[in-house]
């Protein structure tokens, strides 16, 4: 197998290429890529190098997942045989400057926060969907003429280097993510399917947003305010790790008051009012409702997002440091004024279910539990769910459904085979995971149904009936355990509502990224009178018992 040739005698000085990605159809992706010209970078002072720039739009919802379009312009530097020096990502309003050394990638945030990992030398650099880098790589194996390829690309999302293999067949390659690669007559990608996905090379047409890219690449402004119908106070606590960013939200008049709960988000990198990147959960409309209805209530930036900082996990997410959080924003709410004498009770969504589940376990015991969208078998089972619904959706023949399927097992596979299996043996394509195994691993240990039957508390359990992330078999398991264990649960499932709680318009996970979306005042009413009625059990039991 050949490495690559030289950039400077090797690569058109007019290299230019475009390219659509496209699904049933229908584009959701399109990337562009051009040299330059050569460039120097202040840590290697008199070296010349080779500078890029990548654009690149991607409508999720097109695709069948969930979020708003967003553009990204990229440059990078690299030297004459493509091995990345400097990479630097503008997307969202944010910039990341990734500096790479044969031994380590380092990446400033836009925060000014740093970021360092080992890697093994990489050969290239391949970013999320950047076809264009994939076309620098098969121009530059001797020409383009078929020959194959065994090295290492770094993933900058991953921070890690990951091995890819080229295997020459008569038309292109076949890689080892199981890309099928068309050799186009100038060398380099003319076209590639993967998994139901087909990406074409196109004729070279700058966008009409490439000098402006820096404006669209901004973040559009989430212009979230609160009600003039209650208070919310900005606070902040200090976590095991990091300092939260967090907001108390209660009635206006405090003394009309008569619970308070902890709010518990769903995975991912969310803020305290439920933005995620550009998308709005909706966590502000819950819980700005509840404080008109009397629940005060705290809700706290998971790591990484709003004003708090990335962990030390940041580069291996863990389970277990969600849970520590948890703890602190539990007792930050417990030691604040506005919750001063009342009913503590914790509301999770989604993964955040499971945290109040185990959460509500331990002393001091909260007064209730809300479960909304909480699954309750094992992640791989629920993730495999959600790979057939959106295989269905999205009409995927019986192939892609079942590779799908296959990698998905092969991924828990070596998940549970613990942190000591030999992570040198890993496919390509599980490799580029193994970032995520520890986090797959320690939500595996906790069951969500050993859970529930552990929690002899009030609990309720809602669901949308449009849920596309949990499902009618995670009700079940939860209905069955509380059953058997003779539980408090009072269960509703809520007629056309999605994950997020909102009505439902038809769009599956598409319509995440739609504006105006509310979640339901039902939902809001539904937890504010549960509430209310548990507290006048309560009060009816201690006055019987003081009789």
């Amino acid at each position: 197998m050949k490495r690559f040739l030289s950039i400077s005698k090797d690569l058109a000085p007019g290299w230019r290429v475009q390219f659509a990605m496209r699904l049933n159809d229908t584009t959701f992706c399109e990337s562009w890529g051009e040299l330059l010209g050569t460039d120097q970078d202040d840590d290697l002072p008199g070296e010349t190098l080779h500078r890029f720039r990548f654009l690149q739009w991607i409508d999720p919802a097109a695709a069948g997942s969930t979020g708003p379009v967003t553009y990204r312009s990229c440059e990078m530097l690299c030297r004459d045989d493509l091995a990345p020096v400097r990479y630097v990502v503008h997307s969202a309003g944010e910039t990341a400057v990734f500096r790479i050394t044969r031994e380590q990638v380092r990446v400033t945030l836009a925060t000014g926060q740093e970021i360092a990992a080992p890697i093994d030398a990489p050969d290239f650099l391949l970013d999320a969907n950047m076809i264009p880098q994939l076309d620098l790589c098969v121009r530059l194996l001797t020409g383009g003429d078929g020959a194959g390829f065994v090295g290492r690309f770094l993933s900058p999302s991953a921070m890690q280097t990951i091995e890819y293999t080229l295997d020459p067949t008569e038309t292109g390659w076949q890689s080892s993510f199981g890309e099928t690669i068309t050799r186009a007559e100038s060398g380099g990608v003319e076209r590639v399917d993967v998994d139901g996905v087909e990406i074409r090379h196109l004729p070279f047409t700058l966008p009409i947003w490439a000098d402006r890219a820096g404006d669209i690449t901004a973040e559009v402004p989430r212009g979230y305010t609160p009600p003039a119908s209650m208070r919310l106070r900005e606070t902040s606590f200090q976590g095991p790790d990091v300092v939260h960013g967090a907001a108390l939200a209660a009635p206006l008049n405090g003394g009309t008051a008569f619970a308070a709960a902890v709010y518990f988000a769903g995975s991912g990198r969310i803020d305290r009012h439920g933005f995620s990147g550009l998308l709005d959960l909706g966590t502000h409309q819950l819980l700005d409702g509840l404080a008109e209805r009397g629940v005060v209530s705290l809700r706290y930036d998971k790591r990484g997002a709003g004003v708090t900082p990335l962990g030390t996990d940041m580069l291996e997410p863990s389970f277990e440091g969600v849970l520590s959080d948890a703890r602190a924003a539990v007792a930050a709410l417990r030691a604040a004024p506005e919750s001063a004498g009342l009913p503590l009770y914790y509301i999770g969504h989604s993964q955040g279910g499971l945290v109040a589940l185990i959460l509500s376990q331990e002393d001091p015991k909260p007064a209730g539990v809300v479960l909304l969208a909480t699954v309750a078998r094992p992640i791989d089972l629920v993730l495999a769910d959600q790979v057939r619904s959106q295989a269905d959706k999205l009409a995927f023949s019986e192939d892609v459904l079942t590779r799908r399927l296959e990698d998905l097992r092969a991924l828990f596979d070596h998940v549970r085979r613990g942190p000591d299996s030999d992570k040198s043996a890993l496919p390509p394509k599980i490799a580029a995971q193994r970032h995520l195994m520890r986090w797959y691993r320690e939500q595996l240990a906790h069951d969500p149904v050993t859970a529930i039957r552990r929690t002899k508390l009030p609990i309720l359990l809602m669901r949308g009936s449009k849920d596309e992330q949990a499902f009618d078999a995670d009700d079940r398991a939860f209905l069955d355990a509380a059953e058997e264990e003779d539980l408090d649960l009072t269960y509703r499932l809520l007629p056309g509502l999605d994950h997020l709680m909102v009505q439902d318009s038809g769009g599956g996970l598409a319509d995440y990224a739609q504006s105006g979306r509310q979640v339901e005042q039902s939902v809001v009413d539904a937890i504010a009178d549960w509430i209310a009625e548990r507290q006048g059990t309560i009060r009816q039991e201690e006055e019987r018992h003081a009789r």
